[in-house]
């Protein structure tokens, strides 16, 4: 190690509370970096096991293919598993008792099939020939039609076709029905024999809205005839942008008409057919990382600036030994590399940490917000922690690199001086007449000497402005949702609503049994056409004491075409998504703050240290103690007031943009949070005044010979 290193890393230590602060600072953005990049991951990590429970593991889907395209696509290089399944069609489900449910939809899988698609046994066994089938138990529960394992079922099974239309209805289109009737029909009728081997849950593609009960049989390359078709689902062995081309290459190659793409799966992978994911939030989570690396930057930057302001009179000396411009820039970088090589690593594990406590506390919230069983997992890979470094890194160096540069073009005689650091004439320090009548020549000394150090004034309020804008942003966002929220719930005071899909009138047998059950307390109601009740789009509400159980008691009637819309959840899902976003929002900038607060700190600190000399003199011709906390005092106020200035307008212009953003949806008068500006007027007094006063406190210890004898801090 040369010389100018061993020198700053002998600065360093002895420079103890300054490093320290850099220290916890510098650790603080790199534990928000982590923690962003780590949330991002975690994220798409939960939308991925979602979305592979509602639609299945697989990332392409050739459909219709034969024993030799299988073949082909099997023996790929990009496939690492192929799962054959199959759509036989639907059977009308004998003795049902749900009319909007009146069919059996058989599907096949092989025994991959069953895995990626998750199918979860209740009860026997999957089967193990296409003579075999399990059922899902909502057929029981729901269509009360009860099957026992052994039974022997006869299946007529065909495609639906609606009257008049050619082109057969899928799992996606709900039942055709009339008032009385079915509006379709089964065609192409193929007779099969099963054997009943075991039940499954219900599985997440059977909606309330498919028309449908699953049974599932087996199928495997071995069955398959000559004429037989399949599709078969492959999961890749890498998931990367050429996936699209590769598939439409090999779909060429072999004469495959029809790919398709699990996009739901691939989209939170960050890819899209298009070539370029359409994912918010990635996009979010980029906006994020910006906001922190400008932020961080901008405050970290100023720790490393005071670091060459106290050590001007030192990289002076250096010069006048013989010390290069490249020397003394390099020994500020150095000084950054020595601050990230132990930031860095803290700052990892403290973000991991606090983002894994996080999730644990909010896990709960986050299965009501999102509808969800699944849970955030802490996922730490690779990408995430080298880009969590890479960002850390760039971070630091910017924020070095600019001080470097400066210390770089320090002179000996003025840096040993100390003639670099204030260079202002007394029309640059003059004041206002009405600063001393008013306050007292303790406030005139304090505001110019806020004046003589502007670097470090700017660099104070500016950590408090972004502190301001962040906190008050986040705050107004965070009302105008829940106002919007209550906007949208205006003139609902019910928990259910119920009606007809297709406009028929609630008859009075109906409406009886539903306002009847124990949970309803009150009910309404509303005919859209006044002028003729017996034809009345009627429409049911209720208020009750347990909403689920009551919606739940509504639709076990199974009734046709009624409507059951819980707005009770619906409301409860909407407040759950706000605190969840009000929660990590107000984490961010806790932590944002928590660098702004050790930054003002620091620099106040450092500052007041620097100035031992000046107070030292102010004293030795008659300042009084209570003259000095005063003009400390008052150099506070004007800390907090420039900051107020700057911060409260920055924040009034964010909140009209996005009172404008609500506007769309939603009219209601613009309304400030007075609360929240109360708190952020109050809080930036007391940071300000607690950094002052804790300086001020080590400062008034000094004796006055030795601190104007002093020659450094």
């Amino acid at each position: 190690m040369n010389i100018v290193n061993t020198l700053t890393l002998r600065h360093l230590k002895q420079n103890k509370r300054r490093t320290l602060v850099t220290i916890i600072g510098v650790i603080i953005s790199v534990a928000m970096v982590t923690a962003v990049s780590t949330l991002v991951f975690s994220f798409a990590d939960l939308m991925i096991r979602q979305t592979i429970a509602d639609t299945g593991e697989w990332h392409v889907q050739y459909q219709d293919v034969t024993k030799e395209q299988l073949a082909a696509i099997q023996g790929d290089d990009a496939t690492k598993t192929v799962a054959i399944t199959r759509d036989l069609g639907y059977a009308s489900l004998e003795g049902g008792q749900n009319p909007n449910k009146p069919y059996l939809f058989i599907k096949e899988y092989d025994a991959l099939g069953f895995a990626q698609f998750q199918v979860e046994l209740s009860k026997g066994r999957l089967p193990h020939t296409d003579k075999e089938v399990v059922i899902s138990e909502s057929v029981a529960t729901n269509a009360k039609v009860k099957y026992d394992i052994g039974d022997r079922l006869t299946l007529r099974i065909g495609e639906r076709f609606e009257q008049g239309s050619d082109h057969p209805l899928d799992q996606s289109e709900p039942l055709r029905r009339g008032e009385d009737t079915l509006n379709e029909t089964l065609q192409h009728i193929k007779i099969k024999d099963f054997t009943v081997v075991g039940f499954i849950k219900r599985p997440a593609w059977e909606t309330a809205v498919t028309p449908s009960y699953t049974v599932i049989s087996y199928v495997d390359d071995h069955i398959i005839g000559g004429n037989d078709r399949v599709d078969a689902s492959v999961v890749l062995q890498r998931v990367h942008l050429f996936l699209f081309a590769h598939a439409e290459e090999l779909a060429e190659k072999n004469q495959i008409e029809t790919v398709q793409y699990n996009n739901d799966l691939l989209h939170y992978y960050g890819l899209s057919s298009s070539g370029a994911s359409s994912s918010m939030m990635f996009s979010l989570s980029a906006i994020l990382m910006a906001v922190i690396m400008i932020g961080s930057v901008a405050l970290i930057y100023n720790a490393f600036a005071i670091s060459v302001a106290e050590r001007s009179r030192h990289l002076g000396m250096l010069a006048s030994v013989g010390a290069t411009k490249r020397q003394k820039r390099n020994s500020v970088l150095f000084e950054g590399f020595v601050i990230g090589l132990i930031c860095i690593p803290i700052g990892i594990l403290c973000g991991l940490a606090g983002i894994g406590i996080t999730f644990g506390f909010m896990n709960g919230m986050i299965e009501e917000a999102l509808w969800t069983d699944e849970k955030l997992r802490l996922i730490v890979t690779p990408l995430s922690l080298l880009s969590a470094c890479l960002v850390s890194m760039l971070t630091i160096f910017v924020s070095a690199y600019l001080p470097a540069i400066q210390a770089s073009k320090v002179s000996a005689m003025d840096a040993i001086r100390q003639t670099t650091d204030i260079k202002l004439t007394a029309k640059a320090v003059k004041t206002s007449k009405f600063i001393r009548r008013f306050f007292g020549i303790e406030a005139e000394i304090g505001l110019k000497n806020l004046k003589r150090n502007r670097r470090r004034y700017h660099a104070i309020v500016f950590s408090l402005v972004i502190s301001i804008v962040l906190f008050l942003t986040v705050s107004f966002f965070t009302e105008g949702m829940t106002q919007s929220l209550e906007l949208s719930q205006e003139g609902v005071d019910y928990d259910i609503e119920v009606s007809y899909s297709n406009g028929q009138r609630i008859d009075d047998r109906l409406m009886q049994s539903i306002v009847s059950l124990d949970s309803v307390t009150e009910y309404n109601v509303i005919h859209e056409d006044d002028e003729d009740r017996a034809n009345a789009s009627t429409y049911l509400h209720l208020k009750s004491t347990e909403p689920m159980k009551t919606q739940q008691e509504i639709e076990e009637m199974h009734e046709t075409n009624l409507n059951v819309y819980n707005v009770y959840q619906s409301r409860k899902n909407e407040e759950q998504q706000i605190l969840l976003m009000s929660v990590f929002s107000y984490g961010f900038i806790v932590l944002i703050s928590a660098i702004s607060i050790a930054n003002i700190f620091n620099t106040i600190s450092t500052g007041a240290a620097l100035r031992k000399r000046e107070f030292a003199m102010l004293k030795s011709v008659g300042m009084t103690p209570k003259g000095f906390a005063k003009m400390m005092n008052y150099e506070s106020v004007f800390y907090g007031v420039k900051s107020l200035l700057f911060g409260l307008p920055v924040s009034f212009i964010v909140m009209v943009l996005i009172y404008r953003a609500f506007a769309n949806k939603f009219s209601y008068g613009f309304t400030l949070p007075w609360m929240s500006i109360l708190s952020v007027i109050v809080a930036v007094f007391v940071i300000v005044g607690s950094a002052m006063v804790y300086s001020g406190a080590k400062v008034k210890k000094e004796n006055i010979i030795d601190a104007l004898k002093q020659e450094n801090i």
